[in-house]
């Protein structure tokens, strides 16, 4: 936009008034001895030149005036209607937009919650973990679709679902859900044939360590009765008899478990 220089000559004497612009004139008035307002335009521009006279001294304004009836002004007021309008709808898109991410964002939570008890009640896509180490962590390898996801178990996790040493090599049947497949849930107790003689093994030498007056065989049967009664959860239940760690895994999951009725009839053959 090109730069306009005013300017203006006003005669103490003779009251005399030029005004310029750019080095041309553009008003001359004569004897201007009193106060007195001009209007003129540069391009499409209004502006107000006012003389105030007062105490014998003039004072000089000159104004941009933009509420006049002009084809400039009327262009104007609409683009500024029309900016008005544009800054209210950027401003409900971006409430709406918060609103969106606020929800999401609150409820991610919840919904994460909700898509592992669906995966915990057999809901999901099937797969197998694969469990090993690599510098002090435990990772799980599982297939979705062509592609083999991994996600690192937490530091304290050396221990599975039911108590029992991660061994590098481990499988357990697991589920991850189709549409986040990064969330897996394991099934600790759909292991192999060889995990599942590794489990029982290592129940029967803790049992037998922690109840010296049973005899070998008497142990290996109460291990495999409860195996028998309740699977691997219920084996769990006597490999951490003495633990507080695991509140479905421990001193008094072990006590309703020998107490029950059906463990009491199945130890007589124990004896």
């Amino acid at each position: 936009m090109q730069q306009y220089l005013v300017g203006l000559y006003h005669g103490e004497e003779s009251g005399h008034l030029v005004v310029h612009c750019n080095n041309s004139v553009i008003l001359i008035d004569f004897g201007v001895k009193q106060s007195k307002d001009y209007s003129f335009f540069l391009e499409e521009e209004l502006f107000e030149l006012r003389l105030t006279q007062a105490n014998g001294r003039f004072s000089y304004q000159f104004i941009h005036n933009n509420e006049a009836d002009t084809p400039r002004n009327r262009r104007q007021a609409i683009e500024a209607k029309t900016d008005r309008w544009r800054l209210w709808a950027l401003a409900v898109v971006a409430v709406i937009f918060f609103g969106f991410w606020a929800i999401q964002y609150w409820h991610a939570p919840a919904s994460v919650a909700r898509q592992r008890a669906a995966l915990a009640s057999g809901w999901g896509v099937a797969t197998t973990a694969h469990i090993y180490q690599e510098k002090d962590r435990w990772f799980v390898a599982y297939q979705v679709g062509s592609q083999v996801r991994e996600i690192i178990l937490p530091a304290k996790d050396t221990l599975t679902g039911l108590g029992f040493p991660l061994v590098e090599g481990d499988q357990f049947a697991a589920r991850y859900a189709a549409k986040a497949p990064t969330l897996l849930h394991i099934d600790w107790e759909e292991v192999s044939s060889t995990q599942q003689a590794r489990y029982l093994g290592a129940t029967v030498n803790r049992h037998q360590t922690l109840h010296p007056e049973l005899s070998l065989q008497q142990v290996r049967c109460q291990v495999e009765l409860a195996f028998a009664l309740e699977g691997l959860a219920g084996v769990a239940k006597i490999h951490q008899q003495a633990s507080a760690d695991f509140p479905a895994y421990n001193t008094n999951a072990y006590l309703r478990l020998v107490r029950s009725g059906a463990f009491r009839e199945g130890e007589q053959a124990c004896l």
